[in-house]
């Protein structure tokens, strides 16, 4: 909000410069209510040049390289990827998926890894 009101745009005007179709969408960002996606919160931190890939997303900002983050956690504590399942009661498919980059956690689960330090 802080950016949007900085910038003098309503709610619609920013939907429509980021491609949303209306301005109750950004109210539901601001306020809390829903997770944007990948792509809306790069346009919003390329609108406002925040530096950074996303608009304040610590979620998607960690997980953007979870694959190397989730490899090195695993190398450094001596771990399979099986034990790394059992130790946080993850699937192997879903380890391995995001370790492979072939998919991107839920917020859920990186919330879990998050509590125990690997992020």
């Amino acid at each position: 909000k802080y950016h949007r009101l900085n910038a003098g745009l309503t709610q619609n005007k920013l939907a429509e410069i980021i491609g949303l179709s209306k301005g109750a969408c950004i109210k539901s960002i601001e306020l809390n209510q829903n997770f944007i996606s990948r792509s809306i919160s790069k346009k919003l931190a390329n609108f406002f040049s925040i530096g950074s890939n996303y608009f304040y997303d610590a979620y998607l900002e960690d997980t953007e390289k979870a694959a190397e983050v989730l490899k090195k956690y695993r190398l450094k504590n001596n771990l399979s990827i099986n034990q790394s399942c059992k130790k946080f009661n993850i699937s192997r498919t879903a380890w391995c998926s995001w370790e492979n980059s072939s998919s991107y956690m839920s917020r859920e689960s990186y919330s879990i890894l998050k509590y125990h330090g690997v992020f």
